[in-house]
């Protein structure tokens, strides 16, 4: 997680999967338990009997209801294209100001 700006709030982290192009996250399959953050930092957030499957698409899904003006959560993309067994991280990430059009990114390491 990058900085925090002003005083956000209401954060909360979501897995959604999703196989239609240009759709991005469709059908949430689980929110995941943790923190709200309130400084830069690595955090943890668990997910209670998540099953994903093998070769799926999975999108990971932070949201905030407050007003982007109010303050805002922004976070990093480690490392792209590295896989663990067969779960592998993409090269692009989807944004979206109001969870019902996504634009898909490439990802840029600085």
């Amino acid at each position: 997680m990058s900085d925090v700006v002003g005083i956000p709030a209401g954060f909360s982290i979501s897995i959604y999967s999703g196989t239609t192009p240009g759709l991005g996250p469709e059908n949430m399959v689980a929110s995941l338990v943790g923190n709200e953050p309130t400084s830069a930092g690595v955090f943890t957030y668990v997910g209670i009997d998540v099953l994903l499957a093998p070769r799926g698409e999975y999108w990971v899904v932070a949201t905030s209801s407050t007003a982007i003006g109010d303050g805002y959560y922004s976070w990093n993309m480690a490392a792209t294209g590295s896989s663990v067994g067969d779960w592998r991280t993409a090269g692009f990430y989807d944004s979206s100001s109001d969870g019902s059009a996504w634009m898909a990114s490439v990802v840029s390491h600085k």
